[in-house]
């Protein structure tokens, strides 16, 4: 969108946004409601009750072993999730 050029120069945008306009729907949305889960995926789960550094040893060799390499900072940003 190209800011409006006119009477006073005023600094808005012309057009609409993806959401006032249909074609930008969601597309992430609605892949996710074409695609089938297992049903246990729909329970919920308290994260407060999780032991996070429990499960921390088996998130790093689970990157570790998608990446290939040991990575501190993306095992860091995955467990802060």
């Amino acid at each position: 969108l190209a800011p409006a050029m006119g009477e006073g120069g005023g600094n808005f945008f012309k057009g609409t946004t993806h959401d006032q306009n249909l074609r930008f729907e969601d597309k992430e949305k609605k892949l996710l409601k074409s695609m089938k889960f297992p049903n246990h995926f729909a329970s919920k789960v308290d994260i407060r009750k999780v032991s996070l550094e429990l499960m921390r040893p088996w998130v790093t060799k689970r990157i570790t072993e998608l990446l290939g390499v040991e990575d501190e900072i993306v095992v860091d940003y995955c467990i802060t999730l």
